[in-house]
């Protein structure tokens, strides 16, 4: 073999053994990567003065992290408002990064950003309803004292929707917790959601306050057949037979607590409580409504009627579908239901979903905030608000055979909308 020949050979192996050194430190790489945890606490509701806990466990240094915080909440239009997050525990610096926010339906705005002695702050003014701003730079570990945004709320305003993002490359503990307590607001939702390089590690819409929205937990059995309370004016069968209903006329019961509605007037006879839900284990629990004029819940008990508009909770041991039997066509006179300034429960008036705005219509000045209840992951749903952007917008549907919790700033009166 020549010397030529002894050289390219040699390189050849040189080259193979380079080749082999790095596929095997890719695939080393690769399996010593780890999906990020992250969880949130609590899980379902904030009070004003609860701590929030974001966990974080398998997060590696130098990946990309961004933490949005968005609240909702009403406000009087012109008047001042602030959403804070106090006591701001970051675990870990994020380098290279930045704190933004977006207000809408603001007039004044400011950011303020303050630990110890060091306070910085984003002042400007709206355009069309709307102020960005944001400071960048390295984000270091440790307590905010406070991480704001407020200011004065837009001329005919009623909903003031706010946005903040921390992110950066994470550099610090792979296993931390983020916490903080929410302030300035007492009454709304926020939502948190988490991105680990580009990825959506955790998303959570949670109200804020207001202890007559939870889902409820009573623990009174439903009165039986045999000692009604109040008892029917006109004896009725505890096992009806009904007759076959319209396709598609059945509420679906997952395990565990649901949010339900009839989107049609129920037939005479087949619309009370005992009729509709017969054979439904509940599992010793009471079905409830929710008494907007005076913000408390009601037990529904035998003889009560299953009424068009209104919402109902009701807890199912299995899965099952209730069958309803609609009235006939024509029943006279359109089906109101009155809503009182603060939370109330209601019903979709339609075997077709309709856009929030469009089910809303009758109260369209007064109807701030709308959320249904997911009964397959027993959790409440992304809030939907009136003009509201993004995953808040208005043009996302309400559905058929569903309950709803709607949050009003004034007295108004829903009207049935129809198929």
């Amino acid at each position: 073999m020549s010397v030529r020949t002894q050289g390219k050979y040699r390189m050849r192996s040189l080259t193979r053994s380079c080749f082999a050194c790095t596929l095997c430190a890719i695939l080393l790489f690769v399996q010593g990567v780890s999906a990020a945890s992250v969880s949130l606490s609590p899980p379902d509701r904030v009070m004003v003065g609860d701590q929030v806990t974001i966990s974080i466990a398998d997060l590696p240094d130098s990946c990309t992290f961004v933490l949005r915080i968005e609240g909702t909440f009403a406000t009087a239009p012109g008047s001042v408002f602030s959403f804070e997050a106090r006591n701001f525990l970051l675990p870990f610096t994020l380098n290279n990064g930045s704190i933004s926010s977006t207000l809408w339906n603001t007039g004044t705005n400011v950011m303020t950003i303050r630990r110890g002695d060091t306070e910085v702050r984003r002042v400007g003014l709206s355009e069309d309803g709307v102020f960005s701003t944001a400071t960048s730079g390295t984000i270091p570990s440790g307590t905010y004292d406070l991480i704001a945004l407020g200011g004065t709320a837009a001329p005919g305003a009623t909903t003031i929707l706010t946005s903040l993002s921390l992110e950066g490359t994470k550099s610090g503990p792979d296993d931390s917790a983020i916490t903080f307590f929410i302030g300035g607001v007492n009454e709304g939702s926020v939502t948190i959601t988490v991105f680990v390089d580009g990825e959506t590690a955790l998303s959570r819409t949670i109200p804020i306050g207001d202890p007559g929205t939870p889902t409820p937990t009573p623990t009174n059995p439903l009165p039986t057949a045999t000692t009604p309370t109040p008892a029917p004016a006109t004896p009725t069968p505890t096992t009806p037979t009904p007759t076959p209903p319209p396709p598609g006329g059945t509420i679906p019961l997952r395990a565990g607590w649901n949010f339900v509605s009839v989107p049609r007037t129920l037939a005479e006879g087949q619309d009370m409580v005992e009729v509709v839900f017969a054979g439904v284990d509940t599992g010793g629990r009471s079905l409830f409504t929710y008494d907007g004029q005076n913000q408390v819940w009601r037990q529904l008990r035998h003889g009560d009627t299953v009424r068009l508009l209104d919402g109902i909770w009701i807890y199912s041991s299995d899965a099952r579908s209730v069958p309803l039997v609609y009235a006939s066509e024509g029943v006279g006179g359109a089906m109101t239901k009155q809503l009182y300034t603060g939370w109330n429960t209601i019903g979709v008036s339609s075997t077709a979903a309709l856009k929030a705005r469009d089910a809303l219509v009758s109260v369209q000045d007064t109807w701030f905030q709308v959320f249904g209840y997911d009964s397959s992951l027993q959790k409440y749903e992304t809030s939907i608000v009136r003009n509201g952007p993004g995953t808040h917008s208005d043009t996302r549907p309400l559905f058929p055979f569903r309950g709803y919790w709607v949050k009003m700033n004034g007295n108004g009166t829903l009207v049935a909308t129809g198929d």
